[in-house]
């Protein structure tokens, strides 16, 4: 009998499971606005700088391109260090969707 009550709840969980994981995402919102936005003022800068030279002639029309691909592709690389959700973000995701089901769990056997 508590096996199956147990099992009741736990298949219920899904929802606050939802609301856990959309906690977090919501609150890493404006990390990722903020890399977005960063990424563009950086990538913009650059371009500047490779346009200036290109317009100068001090490197040529593959150079610019293969520059500002490769400032590009390193910002990405460097915000994603900063804003990715790291193995530690989900583990406290995962500590939070534990307690949840202890707690679910605990509050049955604690009925029974």
């Amino acid at each position: 009998m508590p096996k199956k009550k147990v099992e009741e709840i736990l298949n219920g969980l899904d929802d606050q499971i939802v609301d856990v994981v959309g906690t977090f995402i919501r609150r890493r919102r404006k990390d990722y606005e903020k890399a977005a936005i960063e990424l563009k003022n950086n990538l913009r800068d650059d371009v500047v700088r490779y346009s200036e030279l290109l317009e100068a002639r001090k490197i040529s029309k593959e150079d610019f391109e293969l520059l500002v691909r490769g400032r590009s592709a390193l910002l990405k690389i460097e915000l994603l260090e900063h804003v990715s959700v790291s193995k530690s973000k989900f583990d406290l995701v995962s500590e939070d969707v534990l307690r949840l089901i202890l707690r679910s769990a605990i509050s049955v056997l604690a009925a029974i």
